[in-house]
């Protein structure tokens, strides 16, 4: 930098500064600082050359210009940036409480029914399961008869897949049975499972407490053992700690508790009370008998097209497996192909439909919800011309304009969210207190960041989409002449109404959808119930009667038990 008298030093630190300074103010800025300081200069050239000590003065004071220019924004985003648009949003809205009631209430039912919606569809078809790598587990299912026929799994092909697919890690079966609870007291019918050996460490589950099933309790001179859920262990047990090695009478026999499994694992049953091990006779497992289903976990760098291409081709040589099985020519006659696809697809089911229908009828409400408010806002914006007008007048620009209306739009459609979270929260633990018995993994449904984060998404989506409204009504460049001819005119005429009529046609349109699909859901539900089925159920009741092995062995014994309750019953 140049000595002379026009010039001084430290005078492009100015011109960085400078660039804090917001652009409305940002030249005047730079043009008091730069006057200031070359007069500074020229005073100390007016008296001889300056010392070291004189400039670095100089220069130190130049540098102060930094704290000025953050001063500067933060006074400056203080009068004019968003916080001081949404304080004044806030307190214009507490001066029409009803006005703001409407507009928060109409977002909070829209948007809580699409959080609790949202919520129901994250836990069940998004998240993950709960098991390590729970995109390597697979479901496997058979077909028969060209896709007629859908079976589960065989305790025969079970074991064919165990020993000879080389694309998975291991295979499992799984099954849904009822039990004979004998306790203090009357008998009971409890829902459990049994499961084959290595069943939970193929799903990467592990218990809290005790041990998992090994091979030896899977075969028929096996040990009779059990696994507890946690729900039984804290009904029937209280939680003991030596809950393990006590015996539970099952189907009239002894039965040693091995293990307690945590309280998130409910596969495939959530209201399985405990588990018991998968017993097989190696040597005379039928092929033909499919009374289990059947999970395994993928080998690495394996696809679901590579297993299923390998199980097609180990059904297609039943024969060579089984050579004395009778069951093969009916198999391979009948078309069986095996079926792969994702457990949780297995897992959902055929809920993933509903969930998905509901979500989007729930869309439907909360775009009638903003529709609604967007005309609330026009209207509110055609009775604040005057004092828009005023705005305009003492120097307000477009753009200031402008975002008063997206404000007032960002402020209701933060306490519509928030109180839409709370609505959704009471709607959530109704609906789950209800909810039907085949509905998958309701122990994982809950609010987390990914609903908050819809939430928020969807907030942000209402309040422009509400928003856009008033600005496309002022979004014309003149905007003064705008708000001073509708301010002396009154705002009349079809062109300023277009954009509400649009809005009420859009109400119109997506109620009459729902109202449209309501009334045929409904006559589907009454086309249902009419549905004869065959015979007078009238007076009619039934019930299922489960006698214990350990009571009645042989079949002749059954027949003459239930010939004699049957007696007992009509006498």
């Amino acid at each position: 930098m140049s000595d002379q008298p026009g010039h001084f030093p430290g005078a492009s630190v100015i011109a960085w500064a400078s660039r804090l300074v917001p652009r409305v103010r940002r030249a005047a800025w730079r043009r008091e600082w730069e006057a200031e300081s070359a007069y500074a200069w020229q005073r100390m050239h007016g008296s001889g050359e300056p010392n070291r000590l004189q400039v670095l003065r100089l220069r130190m004071r130049i540098l102060t210009c930094v704290i000025d220019a953050l001063w500067e924004k933060k006074e400056t985003m203080t009068m004019t940036g968003l916080s001081n648009d949404v304080r004044h949003a806030v307190r214009g809205l507490v001066r029409y409480p009803t006005f703001a009631a409407i507009a928060v209430l109409t977002l909070a039912l829209g948007i809580g029914a699409n959080t609790a919606v949202f919520t129901l569809v994250d836990g069940v078809l998004l998240s993950p399961l709960p098991f390590d790598d729970a995109d390597e587990l697979v479901a496997i299912r058979h077909q028969g008869r060209e896709g007629a026929d859908q079976l589960p799994m065989s305790t025969g092909l079970y074991g064919l897949y165990r020993d000879q697919a080389t694309t998975i890690e291991d295979v499992a079966l799984y099954r849904s049975t009822v039990v004979n609870l004998v306790s203090e007291g009357d008998p009971q019918r409890v829902p459990v499972q049994v499961v084959t050996p290595g069943f939970f460490e193929l799903l990467g589950a592990t218990p809290v407490t005790g041990r998992t099933f090994i091979d030896a309790e899977g075969t028929l001179e096996g040990e009779r053992v059990a696994i507890l859920s946690d729900g039984f262990w804290e009904s029937r047990f209280g939680r003991d700690p030596s809950v393990l090695g006590q015996s539970l009478d099952v189907d009239g026999r002894p039965t040693t508790i091995v293990g307690v499994m945590p309280a998130d694992f409910g596969l495939p049953d959530r209201d399985a009370r405990f588990w018991m091990p998968f017993r097989i006779d190696p040597n005379r497992a039928p092929l033909a008998a499919f009374g289990a289903a059947g999970v395994a976990r993928l080998s690495d760098g394996v696809t679901l097209e590579g297993l299923d291409a390998e199980l097609n081709g180990l059904v297609a040589r039943l024969g060579e497996h089984f050579p004395e099985d009778g069951s093969v020519e009916f198999l391979q006659s009948v078309g069986l192909a095996p079926i792969v696809i994702p457990l949780q697809q297995e897992v959902v089911g055929d809920v993933s439909r509903t969930l998905w229908i509901l979500l989007g009828t729930v869309g439907l409400v909360l775009l009638i919800a903003c529709a609604n408010v967007a005309n609330l806002l026009l209207v509110r914006a055609e009775g604040r011309q005057r004092e828009l007008a005023l705005r305009v007048a003492v120097g307000a620009g477009r753009t200031q304009v402008l975002r008063t209306f997206m404000s007032e739009s960002i402020v209701l459609a933060t306490a519509g969210s928030a109180l839409g979270v709370l609505i959704a929260n009471g709607a959530l633990r109704l609906t789950l207190a209800n909810v039907p018995a085949d509905i998958p993994r309701v122990a994982e449904i809950g609010m987390d960041l990914r609903v908050l984060s819809f939430t928020l998404v969807v907030a942000v989506a209402c309040a422009l989409f509400f928003g856009l409204f008033p600005l496309v009504r002022y979004g014309a460049d003149d905007i003064g002449t705008q708000l001073r001819d509708g301010a002396a005119h009154g705002a009349t005429g079809r062109r300023k109404n277009r954009l509400r009529n649009g809005l009420v046609m859009t109400q119109m349109a997506l109620a009459l959808v729902l109202l449209i699909g309501s009334g045929l859901m409904f006559r589907s539900f009454q086309a249902l119930r009419a549905v004869d089925p065959g015979f007078d159920s009238e007076g009619i009741v039934t019930a299922r009667v489960s006698v214990p092995t350990s009571e009645i062995e042989s079949w002749e014994e059954t027949e003459a038990f239930f010939r004699a309750l049957q007696d007992r019953l009509a006498a």
